[in-house]
């Protein structure tokens, strides 16, 4: 039987969901930070299957046992989460197996959709404060909190990127604002680079960081990411770093900094408009 449980059940549920990087998204859920939904299939006598549909980032669990519970899963994904990600223009996700069960049931959860591997890494930041960044080389460089007179100014960020993925991870500027924090890259007055605080609870959070095509490989992102990480451990905040295997730059600057390697993990990525 497949029925949608009260969000606040995750906390009695933790054990289904392991690991460093699941401890984090489900505090930031617990905490109200992060929109997502739970299901349960149970079939008595046999395990019950769980999906967790973290909404910040569009990011499919799959736990339990699915022998008794791919039919109705797929039919929920079908009916009701397709729809519902490509009206809320949000037909990338990713998908991750927790058990062998799941695993080998995957691709037939998504009606068809085509998934390609997605291997991650994730980093916690275990030292007392962030390594030395110099100032880059870029004329006309100066950094910033990411704050209400910055995102008030849509002249700062031209392209709405900053705003997008602030609505895209709490919903709302304004509870980003109440809850979270950030630093930018400005070159002449215009955001080159920002980083954002995500799936934040007491004591922890997340990195989101991008850096404009023009400005990588410049030292920007590290410059910009050391202050970020610094105004979170006075904030007595630990912060994590997610990036894809093969994203050499991001590795780079996350090992730079001094955040160590404490996972890795693969997830298959799809689209709902395909």
């Amino acid at each position: 039987m497949l029925g949608e449980l009260p969000i606040e059940r995750l906390s009695s549920l933790e054990a289904a969901f392991p690991g460093p990087h699941l401890r984090l998204v489900l505090a930031s859920i617990l905490a109200g930070n992060t929109a997502g939904q739970l299901w349960q299939v149970a079939h008595a006598p046999e395990p019950s299957a769980l999906l967790l549909w973290d909404k910040g980032n569009n990011v499919f669990y799959f736990a339990g046992d699915a022998s008794a519970a791919v039919q109705q899963l797929a039919q929920l994904i079908a009916a009701e989460i397709r729809p519902r990600a490509r009206a809320e223009r949000a037909p990338f996700f990713k998908a991750r197996a927790l058990t062998p069960s799941f695993e080998a049931c995957l691709p037939g959860l998504f009606g068809g959709v085509i998934l390609r591997e997605l291997p991650t890494l994730f980093y916690g930041f275990a030292t007392l404060r962030p390594a030395a960044a110099a100032v880059p080389a870029v004329p006309g460089i100066e950094f910033a909190p990411i704050d209400q007179t910055l995102l008030g100014d849509a002249r700062r960020d031209p392209a709405g990127g900053v705003r997008a993925e602030i609505r895209a991870m709490w919903g709302a500027e304004e509870r980003f604002l109440e809850r979270g924090f950030g630093y930018a890259a400005l070159v002449n007055g215009e955001i080159a680079c920002w980083c954002t605080a995500e799936y934040v609870s007491a004591d922890r959070c997340g990195i989101g960081i991008e850096t404009l095509a023009e400005y990588q490989r410049r030292g920007v992102a590290t410059a910009t990411a050391a202050r970020f990480v610094q105004i979170a451990l006075e904030r007595r905040v630990q912060p994590f770093w997610e990036c894809r295997a093969d994203n050499v730059g991001s590795v780079r600057v996350a090992e730079k900094l001094g955040f160590e390697r404490l996972a890795g993990e693969r997830y298959w990525a799809g689209r709902f408009d395909e």
